[in-house]
């Protein structure tokens, strides 16, 4: 299940991602 393991990366990283960036435009306002 490569291709499962790989969205799987992917949707975290995303999730991080945004996490990590809504909390620097939080803090930036």
């Amino acid at each position: 299940m490569l291709t499962g393991a790989l969205v799987d990366t992917v949707l975290h990283a995303n999730g991080m991602a945004v996490t990590l960036w809504g909390a620097r435009a939080g803090s930036s306002r």
